[in-house]
Protein backbone atom coordinates (compact mmCIF):
# COMPACT_ATOMS: atom_id res chain seq x y z
CA UNK A 1 0.00 0.00 0.00
CA UNK A 2 1.47 3.31 -0.99
CA UNK A 3 1.30 5.97 1.20
CA UNK A 4 -0.31 9.16 -0.37
CA UNK A 5 1.11 12.57 -0.43
CA UNK A 6 -1.61 14.43 1.35
CA UNK A 7 -0.81 17.97 2.99
CA UNK A 8 0.16 17.45 6.12
CA UNK A 9 -2.30 19.53 8.08
CA UNK A 10 -5.46 17.68 6.71
CA UNK A 11 -3.66 14.38 7.52
CA UNK A 12 -3.14 15.61 10.91
CA UNK A 13 -6.71 17.16 11.21
CA UNK A 14 -8.17 12.99 10.62
CA UNK A 15 -6.13 11.86 12.99
CA UNK A 16 -7.01 14.42 15.47
CA UNK A 17 -10.95 13.85 15.08
CA UNK A 18 -10.51 10.29 15.13
CA UNK A 19 -8.54 9.95 18.60
CA UNK A 20 -11.05 12.25 20.40
CA UNK A 21 -13.38 10.30 20.20
CA UNK A 22 -11.89 8.13 23.33
CA UNK A 23 -13.90 8.97 26.36
CA UNK A 24 -12.62 11.10 28.94
CA UNK A 25 -11.46 9.70 32.05
CA UNK A 26 -12.80 10.81 35.37
CA UNK A 27 -9.51 10.13 37.54
CA UNK A 28 -6.33 8.60 37.22
CA UNK A 29 -4.68 6.12 39.45
CA UNK A 30 -1.96 3.96 39.99
CA UNK A 31 -2.89 0.45 39.95
CA UNK A 32 -3.07 -1.75 42.62
CA UNK A 33 -2.56 -5.41 42.43
CA UNK A 34 -1.72 -6.00 46.15
CA UNK A 35 -1.26 -3.70 48.94
CA UNK A 36 2.38 -3.43 47.81
CA UNK A 37 2.79 -3.98 44.43
CA UNK A 38 1.79 -1.15 42.02
CA UNK A 39 1.44 -1.37 38.41
CA UNK A 40 1.64 2.32 36.09
CA UNK A 41 2.54 2.85 32.62
CA UNK A 42 1.23 4.07 29.33
CA UNK A 43 0.43 3.54 25.25
CA UNK A 44 1.28 5.97 23.05
CA UNK A 45 0.77 6.15 19.19
CA UNK A 46 3.14 8.59 17.54
CA UNK A 47 2.80 9.78 13.93
CA UNK A 48 5.60 12.10 12.39
CA UNK A 49 5.33 13.93 9.03
CA UNK A 50 8.39 14.60 7.28
CA UNK A 51 7.19 18.10 4.85
CA UNK A 52 10.45 18.81 2.92
CA UNK A 53 10.11 22.57 2.10
CA UNK A 54 6.50 22.59 2.68
CA UNK A 55 5.56 20.36 -0.37
CA UNK A 56 3.42 17.34 0.48
CA UNK A 57 4.17 15.21 3.31
CA UNK A 58 5.33 11.67 3.80
CA UNK A 59 5.03 9.48 6.70
CA UNK A 60 8.32 8.58 8.01
CA UNK A 61 7.65 6.94 11.48
CA UNK A 62 4.50 5.83 12.85
CA UNK A 63 5.75 4.28 16.48
CA UNK A 64 2.89 2.68 18.59
CA UNK A 65 4.59 2.13 22.68
CA UNK A 66 2.97 -0.06 25.19
CA UNK A 67 5.26 0.67 28.41
CA UNK A 68 4.71 -1.02 31.82
CA UNK A 69 6.48 -0.18 35.15
CA UNK A 70 5.58 -2.80 38.34
CA UNK A 71 7.21 -1.01 41.36
CA UNK A 72 7.05 -3.86 44.74
CA UNK A 73 7.59 -2.48 48.22
CA UNK A 74 8.82 -6.15 49.73
CA UNK A 75 10.22 -4.49 53.00
CA UNK A 76 9.06 -1.06 54.92
CA UNK A 77 10.13 -0.42 58.30
CA UNK A 78 12.40 -2.99 58.40
CA UNK A 79 9.97 -5.75 58.24
CA UNK A 80 8.77 -7.86 55.11
CA UNK A 81 5.67 -6.72 53.90
CA UNK A 82 4.60 -10.48 53.68
CA UNK A 83 5.14 -11.80 57.34
CA UNK A 84 6.27 -9.18 58.91
CA UNK A 85 10.01 -10.82 59.38
CA UNK A 86 12.50 -8.17 60.60
CA UNK A 87 14.92 -7.31 57.93
CA UNK A 88 17.82 -5.94 60.75
CA UNK A 89 19.34 -2.76 58.57
CA UNK A 90 17.32 -3.02 55.73
CA UNK A 91 14.79 -0.30 56.36
CA UNK A 92 13.10 -0.15 52.96
CA UNK A 93 13.24 -2.40 49.52
CA UNK A 94 11.97 -2.22 46.37
CA UNK A 95 12.23 -3.98 43.15
CA UNK A 96 11.05 -1.80 40.14
CA UNK A 97 10.73 -3.74 36.77
CA UNK A 98 9.95 -1.42 33.39
CA UNK A 99 8.91 -3.39 30.10
CA UNK A 100 8.67 -1.73 26.39
CA UNK A 101 7.42 -2.81 23.49
CA UNK A 102 7.28 -0.68 20.32
CA UNK A 103 6.42 -1.18 16.75
CA UNK A 104 6.30 0.92 13.77
CA UNK A 105 3.92 -0.10 11.14
CA UNK A 106 5.68 2.43 8.12
CA UNK A 107 7.74 -0.98 7.83
CA UNK A 108 4.61 -2.61 6.95
CA UNK A 109 2.57 -0.08 5.08
CA UNK A 110 5.15 1.78 2.80
CA UNK A 111 6.21 -0.16 -0.22
CA UNK A 112 9.39 0.84 -0.49
CA UNK A 113 9.95 -0.66 3.07
CA UNK A 114 8.26 -3.79 2.21
CA UNK A 115 10.31 -4.34 -1.93
CA UNK A 116 14.16 -3.09 -0.45
CA UNK A 117 13.63 -4.89 2.86
CA UNK A 118 13.25 -9.18 3.66
CA UNK A 119 10.66 -9.78 6.00
CA UNK A 120 13.48 -10.73 8.76
CA UNK A 121 15.25 -6.84 8.18
CA UNK A 122 11.89 -5.59 8.35
CA UNK A 123 11.21 -7.60 11.96
CA UNK A 124 14.22 -6.30 12.94
CA UNK A 125 13.54 -2.37 12.36
CA UNK A 126 9.94 -2.74 13.39
CA UNK A 127 10.33 -3.73 16.85
CA UNK A 128 11.37 -3.03 20.24
CA UNK A 129 10.84 -5.63 22.92
CA UNK A 130 12.34 -5.96 25.81
CA UNK A 131 12.88 -5.14 29.45
CA UNK A 132 14.23 -1.70 29.87
CA UNK A 133 15.27 -1.54 33.58
CA UNK A 134 14.88 -4.13 36.16
CA UNK A 135 16.73 -2.92 39.63
CA UNK A 136 16.36 -3.02 43.65
CA UNK A 137 16.73 -0.06 45.81
CA UNK A 138 17.90 -1.11 49.36
CA UNK A 139 17.95 1.59 52.20
CA UNK A 140 20.09 1.29 54.70
CA UNK A 141 20.32 4.39 56.05
CA UNK A 142 22.89 6.34 55.72
CA UNK A 143 23.55 3.93 52.65
CA UNK A 144 21.16 3.42 49.69
CA UNK A 145 21.79 1.07 46.99
CA UNK A 146 20.50 0.73 43.52
CA UNK A 147 21.54 -2.67 41.63
CA UNK A 148 20.23 -3.61 38.15
CA UNK A 149 19.62 -2.52 35.35
CA UNK A 150 19.23 0.97 34.82
CA UNK A 151 19.70 4.86 34.16
CA UNK A 152 21.66 7.74 35.94
CA UNK A 153 21.63 10.86 35.28
CA UNK A 154 24.17 13.58 36.02
CA UNK A 155 24.37 17.27 35.15
CA UNK A 156 22.13 20.24 34.71
CA UNK A 157 21.89 20.28 30.50
CA UNK A 158 18.57 20.32 28.64
CA UNK A 159 18.96 18.92 25.79
CA UNK A 160 22.44 18.29 24.96
CA UNK A 161 24.87 16.65 26.84
CA UNK A 162 27.92 16.91 28.79
CA UNK A 163 28.47 15.46 32.28
CA UNK A 164 25.02 12.84 31.49
CA UNK A 165 26.97 10.48 29.44
CA UNK A 166 26.81 7.54 32.07
CA UNK A 167 24.47 5.64 29.70
CA UNK A 168 24.88 5.83 25.75
CA UNK A 169 21.82 6.54 23.58
CA UNK A 170 19.47 5.25 20.76
CA UNK A 171 19.05 8.19 18.25
CA UNK A 172 18.07 5.42 15.24
CA UNK A 173 14.55 6.02 15.09
CA UNK A 174 14.04 9.69 15.54
CA UNK A 175 17.90 11.45 16.28
CA UNK A 176 17.78 13.71 19.46
CA UNK A 177 14.35 14.58 18.82
CA UNK A 178 12.94 12.62 21.96
CA UNK A 179 13.43 12.82 25.68
CA UNK A 180 16.45 11.45 27.01
CA UNK A 181 15.05 9.31 29.60
CA UNK A 182 13.10 7.42 26.17
CA UNK A 183 16.50 7.34 24.38
CA UNK A 184 19.20 5.95 26.82
CA UNK A 185 20.21 2.58 26.86
CA UNK A 186 20.09 1.25 30.62
CA UNK A 187 23.04 -0.47 31.89
CA UNK A 188 23.50 -3.16 34.47
CA UNK A 189 25.76 -1.32 37.34
CA UNK A 190 25.42 -0.77 41.07
CA UNK A 191 24.91 2.51 42.32
CA UNK A 192 25.61 3.24 46.09
CA UNK A 193 24.62 6.88 47.49
CA UNK A 194 25.80 7.83 51.16
CA UNK A 195 24.03 10.76 52.75
CA UNK A 196 26.76 12.72 54.71
CA UNK A 197 24.32 15.36 55.66
CA UNK A 198 25.82 18.21 57.02
CA UNK A 199 29.42 18.70 56.73
CA UNK A 200 31.61 21.84 57.54
CA UNK A 201 30.11 24.66 55.72
CA UNK A 202 27.94 21.99 53.25
CA UNK A 203 24.65 21.09 53.74
CA UNK A 204 22.60 18.29 52.15
CA UNK A 205 25.69 16.52 50.70
CA UNK A 206 26.30 13.05 49.54
CA UNK A 207 28.43 11.28 47.97
CA UNK A 208 27.47 8.65 44.87
CA UNK A 209 29.81 5.72 43.35
CA UNK A 210 28.34 3.48 39.98
CA UNK A 211 30.42 0.34 38.90
CA UNK A 212 29.16 -0.96 35.53
CA UNK A 213 31.07 -4.33 35.72
CA UNK A 214 31.54 -4.78 31.65
CA UNK A 215 27.95 -4.13 30.80
CA UNK A 216 29.13 -2.15 27.69
CA UNK A 217 26.64 -0.76 24.92
CA UNK A 218 27.38 1.38 22.04
CA UNK A 219 25.31 4.90 21.45
CA UNK A 220 23.21 3.71 18.32
CA UNK A 221 23.41 6.20 15.91
CA UNK A 222 21.91 7.61 12.37
CA UNK A 223 24.33 5.72 9.98
CA UNK A 224 22.13 2.86 9.38
CA UNK A 225 20.33 3.82 6.10
CA UNK A 226 17.54 1.16 6.57
CA UNK A 227 16.33 3.80 9.11
CA UNK A 228 14.74 7.57 8.29
CA UNK A 229 16.62 9.54 10.37
CA UNK A 230 20.11 8.07 8.56
CA UNK A 231 22.62 10.52 7.45
CA UNK A 232 22.70 10.62 3.62
CA UNK A 233 23.44 12.06 0.59
CA UNK A 234 21.40 12.92 -2.49
CA UNK A 235 18.44 10.98 -0.99
CA UNK A 236 20.21 7.63 -1.78
CA UNK A 237 19.51 4.64 0.72
CA UNK A 238 21.77 1.86 -0.95
CA UNK A 239 25.09 0.21 0.82
CA UNK A 240 28.32 1.95 -0.07
CA UNK A 241 30.16 -1.08 -2.83
CA UNK A 242 31.71 1.52 -4.87
CA UNK A 243 35.04 3.56 -4.81
CA UNK A 244 36.36 5.93 -7.76
CA UNK A 245 40.88 4.99 -7.80
CA UNK A 246 42.60 6.77 -9.95
CA UNK A 247 39.48 7.81 -11.89
CA UNK A 248 38.26 4.55 -12.30
CA UNK A 249 35.24 2.80 -10.79
CA UNK A 250 36.12 -0.40 -9.00
CA UNK A 251 34.10 -2.56 -6.26
CA UNK A 252 34.50 -1.92 -2.64
CA UNK A 253 34.57 -4.41 0.27
CA UNK A 254 35.47 -3.87 3.84
CA UNK A 255 36.98 -6.57 6.10
CA UNK A 256 35.52 -5.59 9.58
CA UNK A 257 37.39 -6.55 12.68
CA UNK A 258 35.25 -5.65 15.54
CA UNK A 259 36.83 -4.97 18.99
CA UNK A 260 34.52 -4.15 21.02
CA UNK A 261 34.57 -4.55 24.82
CA UNK A 262 33.50 -7.68 26.10
CA UNK A 263 31.64 -8.49 29.23
CA UNK A 264 34.74 -8.62 31.21
CA UNK A 265 36.01 -6.91 35.24
CA UNK A 266 38.36 -5.47 32.44
CA UNK A 267 35.95 -3.33 30.94
CA UNK A 268 34.21 -2.35 33.70
CA UNK A 269 33.69 1.59 34.08
CA UNK A 270 33.84 3.65 37.11
CA UNK A 271 31.60 6.94 38.42
CA UNK A 272 32.29 9.15 41.39
CA UNK A 273 30.81 12.32 42.51
CA UNK A 274 30.02 14.73 45.28
CA UNK A 275 27.01 16.60 45.42
CA UNK A 276 26.29 19.38 48.53
CA UNK A 277 24.61 23.02 49.08
CA UNK A 278 26.98 26.04 49.96
CA UNK A 279 24.95 29.08 50.81
CA UNK A 280 22.61 29.18 48.09
CA UNK A 281 24.48 27.02 45.42
CA UNK A 282 23.87 23.70 44.67
CA UNK A 283 27.25 22.04 43.40
CA UNK A 284 28.16 18.50 42.21
CA UNK A 285 31.92 17.16 41.36
CA UNK A 286 31.90 14.51 38.69
CA UNK A 287 34.56 12.00 37.53
CA UNK A 288 33.41 9.16 35.45
CA UNK A 289 36.05 6.67 33.61
CA UNK A 290 34.68 5.20 30.78
CA UNK A 291 35.16 3.63 27.06
CA UNK A 292 33.44 5.86 24.90
CA UNK A 293 30.08 4.71 23.24
CA UNK A 294 31.07 6.37 20.22
CA UNK A 295 33.27 3.90 17.97
CA UNK A 296 36.27 4.89 15.97
CA UNK A 297 36.87 3.26 12.81
CA UNK A 298 40.72 2.60 12.21
CA UNK A 299 41.90 1.92 8.14
CA UNK A 300 44.85 -1.47 8.29
CA UNK A 301 46.65 0.12 6.21
CA UNK A 302 49.14 -2.78 7.00
CA UNK A 303 46.92 -5.11 5.52
CA UNK A 304 45.98 -2.98 2.74
CA UNK A 305 46.47 -4.82 -0.93
CA UNK A 306 46.07 -3.96 -4.39
CA UNK A 307 42.86 -3.92 -6.53
CA UNK A 308 42.24 -7.48 -7.44
CA UNK A 309 39.17 -8.50 -9.75
CA UNK A 310 38.43 -5.12 -9.93
CA UNK A 311 38.00 -5.42 -6.26
CA UNK A 312 39.43 -2.60 -3.57
CA UNK A 313 39.12 -4.57 -0.16
CA UNK A 314 39.64 -2.07 3.38
CA UNK A 315 40.55 -3.91 6.28
CA UNK A 316 38.98 -1.94 9.55
CA UNK A 317 38.65 -1.73 13.08
CA UNK A 318 36.31 -1.05 14.96
CA UNK A 319 37.21 0.40 18.10
CA UNK A 320 36.33 1.93 21.74
CA UNK A 321 39.03 3.71 23.89
CA UNK A 322 39.33 4.40 27.12
CA UNK A 323 37.74 7.93 28.35
CA UNK A 324 37.72 10.51 30.96
CA UNK A 325 35.21 12.77 31.91
CA UNK A 326 36.15 15.39 34.76
CA UNK A 327 33.47 18.08 35.35
CA UNK A 328 31.18 20.23 37.75
CA UNK A 329 28.21 21.50 37.68
CA UNK A 330 26.41 24.31 40.12
CA UNK A 331 23.16 26.03 39.81
CA UNK A 332 22.10 29.20 42.11
CA UNK A 333 18.54 30.67 42.88
CA UNK A 334 18.78 34.29 42.57
CA UNK A 335 15.83 36.06 44.17
CA UNK A 336 16.51 39.85 45.04
CA UNK A 337 16.82 41.48 41.49
CA UNK A 338 16.31 38.74 38.45
CA UNK A 339 14.39 36.29 40.13
CA UNK A 340 15.78 33.67 37.89
CA UNK A 341 17.91 30.11 38.63
CA UNK A 342 21.13 30.20 37.03
CA UNK A 343 22.97 27.05 35.77
CA UNK A 344 26.18 26.45 35.05
CA UNK A 345 28.32 22.84 33.70
CA UNK A 346 31.69 22.13 32.51
CA UNK A 347 32.80 18.89 31.61
CA UNK A 348 36.71 17.86 30.11
CA UNK A 349 36.96 14.61 28.63
CA UNK A 350 39.55 12.19 26.98
CA UNK A 351 39.77 9.07 24.49
CA UNK A 352 37.50 10.63 22.11
CA UNK A 353 37.66 8.93 18.83
CA UNK A 354 37.68 10.70 15.45
CA UNK A 355 37.93 10.03 11.93
CA UNK A 356 40.65 12.18 9.69
CA UNK A 357 40.12 12.78 6.07
CA UNK A 358 40.29 15.11 3.00
CA UNK A 359 39.68 15.17 -0.38
CA UNK A 360 43.32 15.90 -1.30
CA UNK A 361 44.44 12.94 -3.25
CA UNK A 362 47.54 13.52 -1.02
CA UNK A 363 46.04 12.11 1.88
CA UNK A 364 46.30 13.21 5.69
CA UNK A 365 49.50 14.43 5.93
CA UNK A 366 51.38 11.59 8.07
CA UNK A 367 52.92 14.09 10.86
CA UNK A 368 48.95 14.23 11.30
CA UNK A 369 48.01 10.62 10.70
CA UNK A 370 51.10 9.12 12.14
CA UNK A 371 49.52 5.76 12.66
CA UNK A 372 48.29 5.91 8.75
CA UNK A 373 44.87 4.74 10.03
CA UNK A 374 42.66 7.64 9.50
CA UNK A 375 42.05 7.68 12.95
CA UNK A 376 43.02 10.02 16.12
CA UNK A 377 41.77 10.13 20.27
CA UNK A 378 41.10 13.65 21.13
CA UNK A 379 40.06 15.75 23.86
CA UNK A 380 36.98 17.82 24.50
CA UNK A 381 36.13 20.76 26.90
CA UNK A 382 32.57 21.46 27.17
CA UNK A 383 30.87 24.67 28.72
CA UNK A 384 27.37 25.42 29.42
CA UNK A 385 25.59 28.53 31.53
CA UNK A 386 21.81 29.15 31.43
CA UNK A 387 19.33 30.60 33.11
CA UNK A 388 15.66 29.51 34.15
CA UNK A 389 12.70 32.73 35.08
CA UNK A 390 8.63 32.30 35.66
CA UNK A 391 7.77 35.58 33.72
CA UNK A 392 5.06 37.29 33.05
CA UNK A 393 3.73 38.36 29.75
CA UNK A 394 0.39 40.03 30.25
CA UNK A 395 -0.44 40.44 27.14
CA UNK A 396 0.15 36.98 26.13
CA UNK A 397 -1.31 35.38 29.31
CA UNK A 398 -2.82 37.43 31.85
CA UNK A 399 -3.28 33.94 33.90
CA UNK A 400 0.10 32.71 34.27
CA UNK A 401 3.45 33.14 33.73
CA UNK A 402 5.47 31.86 30.98
CA UNK A 403 8.51 29.71 31.91
CA UNK A 404 11.54 31.02 30.28
CA UNK A 405 14.80 29.47 29.71
CA UNK A 406 17.70 30.43 27.81
CA UNK A 407 21.05 28.32 27.50
CA UNK A 408 24.70 29.05 25.71
CA UNK A 409 27.14 25.52 24.83
CA UNK A 410 30.56 26.02 23.69
CA UNK A 411 32.56 23.15 22.57
CA UNK A 412 36.14 23.31 22.15
CA UNK A 413 38.71 20.63 21.11
CA UNK A 414 41.80 21.68 22.91
CA UNK A 415 44.36 18.98 20.57
CA UNK A 416 42.92 20.52 16.96
CA UNK A 417 43.29 19.08 13.77
CA UNK A 418 41.88 20.36 10.84
CA UNK A 419 41.02 16.97 9.18
CA UNK A 420 39.07 16.15 11.71
CA UNK A 421 35.60 14.83 9.97
CA UNK A 422 32.21 13.60 11.54
CA UNK A 423 29.53 11.17 9.99
CA UNK A 424 30.03 10.09 6.32
CA UNK A 425 27.33 10.43 4.07
CA UNK A 426 25.89 7.74 0.74
CA UNK A 427 25.64 9.22 -2.40
CA UNK A 428 25.25 7.60 -5.29
CA UNK A 429 28.20 6.88 -7.79
CA UNK A 430 28.91 8.98 -10.51
CA UNK A 431 30.51 7.53 -14.11
CA UNK A 432 33.96 9.85 -13.89
CA UNK A 433 33.95 9.65 -17.58
CA UNK A 434 30.25 10.60 -18.85
CA UNK A 435 29.38 12.28 -16.06
CA UNK A 436 26.29 9.87 -15.81
CA UNK A 437 24.61 8.06 -12.54
CA UNK A 438 25.86 4.12 -12.13
CA UNK A 439 22.78 2.19 -11.34
CA UNK A 440 22.91 0.81 -7.88
CA UNK A 441 26.46 2.02 -7.34
CA UNK A 442 27.06 3.73 -3.55
CA UNK A 443 30.05 5.35 -2.28
CA UNK A 444 30.85 7.27 0.81
CA UNK A 445 31.64 10.65 0.64
CA UNK A 446 32.67 13.15 4.20
CA UNK A 447 32.49 16.40 3.94
CA UNK A 448 31.08 16.60 7.33
CA UNK A 449 34.19 18.71 8.56
CA UNK A 450 34.53 19.55 12.43
CA UNK A 451 35.33 22.61 13.52
CA UNK A 452 37.63 23.37 17.10
CA UNK A 453 34.27 25.29 18.09
CA UNK A 454 31.00 24.68 18.19
CA UNK A 455 28.67 27.46 19.82
CA UNK A 456 25.46 27.13 20.21
CA UNK A 457 22.66 29.16 22.14
CA UNK A 458 19.05 27.93 22.97
CA UNK A 459 15.82 29.76 24.31
CA UNK A 460 12.34 28.54 24.95
CA UNK A 461 9.20 29.87 26.08
CA UNK A 462 6.21 27.79 28.01
CA UNK A 463 3.06 28.73 29.76
CA UNK A 464 -0.26 27.14 30.05
CA UNK A 465 -4.02 28.25 29.42
CA UNK A 466 -7.27 27.14 29.91
CA UNK A 467 -9.30 25.86 33.34
CA UNK A 468 -6.52 24.00 34.94
CA UNK A 469 -3.67 24.83 32.43
CA UNK A 470 -4.88 21.80 30.14
CA UNK A 471 -3.08 23.84 26.98
CA UNK A 472 0.42 23.53 26.96
CA UNK A 473 2.05 25.80 24.68
CA UNK A 474 5.93 25.85 23.79
CA UNK A 475 8.52 27.60 21.58
CA UNK A 476 12.19 26.79 21.05
CA UNK A 477 14.71 28.29 19.26
CA UNK A 478 18.47 26.98 18.85
CA UNK A 479 20.92 29.14 17.06
CA UNK A 480 24.44 28.40 15.76
CA UNK A 481 26.32 31.87 14.92
CA UNK A 482 28.79 30.56 13.46
CA UNK A 483 27.40 29.19 10.64
CA UNK A 484 24.14 30.94 10.77
CA UNK A 485 21.97 28.19 11.53
CA UNK A 486 18.38 27.50 13.25
CA UNK A 487 16.21 24.75 14.75
CA UNK A 488 12.77 25.87 15.40
CA UNK A 489 10.08 24.06 17.50
CA UNK A 490 6.91 24.84 17.71
CA UNK A 491 4.40 22.96 20.28
CA UNK A 492 1.25 22.25 21.63
CA UNK A 493 0.19 19.86 24.55
CA UNK A 494 -3.60 19.18 25.38
CA UNK A 495 -4.03 17.59 28.85
CA UNK A 496 -7.75 16.02 27.35
CA UNK A 497 -8.19 13.96 30.51
CA UNK A 498 -5.79 12.47 33.75
CA UNK A 499 -6.14 9.74 31.24
CA UNK A 500 -5.39 11.09 28.06
CA UNK A 501 -2.69 13.34 26.11
CA UNK A 502 -2.18 14.88 23.01
CA UNK A 503 0.82 16.66 21.73
CA UNK A 504 1.23 18.16 17.98
CA UNK A 505 5.08 19.68 17.23
CA UNK A 506 6.42 20.85 14.58
CA UNK A 507 10.12 21.22 14.05
CA UNK A 508 11.76 23.22 11.03
CA UNK A 509 15.56 23.73 10.14
CA UNK A 510 16.92 26.47 8.19
CA UNK A 511 19.96 28.83 8.07
CA UNK A 512 22.90 28.78 5.57
CA UNK A 513 22.99 25.28 3.49
CA UNK A 514 26.08 23.37 5.33
CA UNK A 515 26.74 19.85 6.20
CA UNK A 516 29.17 21.63 8.88
CA UNK A 517 26.36 22.68 11.17
CA UNK A 518 24.59 19.63 10.64
CA UNK A 519 22.97 19.47 14.51
CA UNK A 520 20.77 23.02 14.14
CA UNK A 521 20.21 23.61 10.41
CA UNK A 522 23.04 22.98 7.69
CA UNK A 523 23.07 19.62 6.69
CA UNK A 524 18.92 18.95 7.24
CA UNK A 525 17.82 22.41 6.73
CA UNK A 526 18.18 22.41 3.00
CA UNK A 527 17.58 21.27 -0.57
CA UNK A 528 15.96 17.62 -0.94
CA UNK A 529 17.43 16.54 2.42
CA UNK A 530 15.24 19.04 4.50
CA UNK A 531 14.07 17.29 7.73
CA UNK A 532 11.26 19.66 8.52
CA UNK A 533 8.54 17.42 10.73
CA UNK A 534 4.95 17.48 12.27
CA UNK A 535 4.49 15.38 14.86
CA UNK A 536 1.49 14.24 16.44
CA UNK A 537 0.90 12.09 19.43
CA UNK A 538 -1.52 10.80 21.47
CA UNK A 539 -0.41 9.36 25.00
CA UNK A 540 -2.99 7.13 27.35
CA UNK A 541 -1.62 6.87 30.61
CA UNK A 542 -2.38 4.86 33.92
Amino acid sequence: MSLPALPPFRLLGLLVVSLLSFPAAESWAIISLHDNVELEGFVQSQFVLRTPQYQGAQLVVQRNTLQLENTWNFIQDGQTTLGNLSTGLIEEATFKLIYRFAYDSTYDLSDSRRDNFSQGRRDHLKYENWIREAYLDLALPPITLRIGRQQVIWGETDTFRALDVINPLDTSWHWAREPWEDLRFPLFMTRAVYDIGKFGPFEESFVEGIWIPGDFKRSRGCGNPDRPWCYYGSRRRGPVNTALVGGEVVDFVTEVRDKKPDWQLKNSELGFRFKAVYGLVDFGLHYFWTLSDTTGVKVRTDRLGPITDNTLTVPIDLVNPRSHVVGVSANYSEETYTQAVYRVEAAYTTGIPMRLGTRDPRGVPRRLDEDNNAYQTTEQSLLMVAFDRPTWIRPLNGLRTFFITGQFFWEHFTDYNRFFRGVPSRHRAIDPRSGEPLPDRYLSVNTDRIFQDRVVATLSASSSYGPGGLIQPLFAVAYNPLWTTFFNRLSVKYLYSNHLVFQLTHDIYWGKSTEESWFIGGRFGGGRNNRNETVFTAIFQF
